[in-house]
């Protein structure tokens, strides 16, 4: 082709040339072409080095700073990820809880792209791209676990942190691992979600019982979770028989959110939230505000290995914090359990509450469609967690009077910090337990 300046740079800032112009014409440059050869010479290129590296360490970030403003404005979707272009009341240490979500729903791109009203680029079943179009939550988590391959990894591209080494998800939209049972036979439709609830999971000789619903099924995490208790407990039984105490212990159920747990007498809810990091992905990670930090939870409901302290993250799902390899975990940690004796009422251990509930039904229809011997499968866990988590994000907006309008206004998963903890640095003896 003929030789191709830097022209279009010019046009592209005046606006006398669209964007899809533009991206036709840097995609048609032939670069080794005979005429272009002329004019990139070795010192040119030097020089566009030089000054495309500083470009991207000194002025695209400020950019798409103000490049998401005008997204804003203009209903154009924001790139997945982390959010660009917060405003001030978001630098803020601590925001109420409605005045977060507001924010939130405003600026994150999961809250923004399916909103209903942003026009977004999916992808066909094939992975070409279809005409910008509106997305719900329901639409959006529809188009996901029922598409092609191409069509999952365009949604976890919204979740999975791309800086990574691990695929590890962001820790704002990160959720836990999903427990379940299965009827006899792997089956479509034999999960059953939750973990065994049976008093007699355990034998005599306090080894597991696996096997069809309500039992525990072998090989996940509720398996591994209550090994571990019986391990734990080994030193309380007597002659390797007594088992009244193991009986008691289970598994927490899935989805585990704040208001799920009873807490320490007298402790009120939870008004605000604040950054728990002091980095400069602060922004991206929130909790409830409690005294002293940690989720004030009944300790003789619920028991947790030591050196983690649990928190309630701004959409109320329980995290957990290791002290000592300063991990934060999506998992509650192997070894923890609820109490509840024999004949006791699971609802003086556990509120089931309707939100629990909405997103339990959800999740089951889309685990409906899934074998149980794939239901561990790390990308079958991360597509059963994005539908909780849209859920629980679709159920928070609708909450709020008025409820926040489309648009704004108004695995054991880890995910390591080296960065310092915000507050704790300033008094350990009041944070730590």
């Amino acid at each position: 082709m003929a030789a191709v300046n830097l022209e279009f740079l010019e046009q592209l800032i005046n606006a006398s040339a669209s964007n899809d112009v533009m991206q036709r014409t840097l995609a048609d440059i032939e670069f080794n072409a005979p005429a272009n050869v002329a004019i990139y010479t070795p010192e040119v290129c030097l020089r566009l080095s030089k000054f495309l590296k500083y470009f991207n360490n000194n002025l695209l970030k400020n950019i798409e700073i103000s490049a998401n403003q005008e997204r804003i404005r203009t209903g154009e979707p924001l790139p997945k990820g982390v959010i660009e272009g917060i405003p001030d009341d978001f630098k803020q240490d601590k925001l109420s809880i409605s005045a977060y979500f507001r924010i939130f729903c405003t600026y994150d791109p999961i809250a923004v792209n399916h909103n209903g009203h942003t026009r977004v680029v999916t992808l066909n079943a094939a992975g070409n791209p279809q005409a910008p179009q509106t997305q719900t939550i329901p639409q959006f988590i529809q188009y996901f676990f029922t598409g092609s391959q191409f069509q999952i990894n365009d949604a976890l591209e919204y979740i999975i942190d791309a800086e990574a080494l691990d695929n590890t998800v962001y820790d704002k939209y990160a959720m836990p691992v999903i427990l379940f049972t299965a009827n006899a036979g792997d089956n479509i439709g034999n999960v059953v979600l939750g973990p065994s609830g049976s008093l007699n999971k355990f034998d005599v000789n306090g080894v597991l019982v696996t096997g069809a619903s309500p039992y525990v099924y072998a090989g996940s995490y509720d398996y591994n979770n209550l090994t571990q208790v019986a391990i734990s407990n080994k030193r309380k039984l007597t002659g390797g028989t007594d088992v009244k105490e193991l009986k008691t212990k289970y598994s927490f159920p899935n989805f585990l959110l704040g208001e799920m747990l009873f807490k320490v007498h007298g402790t009120e809810e939870a008004k605000y939230v604040f950054k728990f990091y002091d980095d400069k992905n602060s922004m991206e990670f929130w909790i409830k505000l409690y005294p002293g930090t940690w989720f004030p939870y009944d300790s003789s409901k619920y028991v947790f290995p030591s050196g983690y302290n649990l928190v309630e993250r701004a959409d109320g799902i329980i995290m957990y914090y290791n002290t000592v390899t300063q991990t934060l975990e999506s998992n509650f940690p192997l070894g923890s359990y609820y109490i509840l004796p024999p004949g006791g009422d699971l609802t003086t251990v556990i509120n089931f509450t309707n939100k629990y509930r909405v997103i339990q039904r959800e999740v089951a229809l889309a685990a409906a469609q899934v074998l149980p011997s794939n239901m561990s499968d790390p990308n079958i866990q991360r597509m059963l967690q994005l539908v909780a988590y849209m859920t629980n994000l679709r159920a928070i907006k609708a909450s709020f009077i008025p409820p926040i309008i489309p648009g704004g206004g108004g695995g054991k998963k880890k995910t390591k910090r080296t960065n310092i903890i915000k507050y704790m640095a300033k008094s350990k003896k009041k944070h730590y337990k």
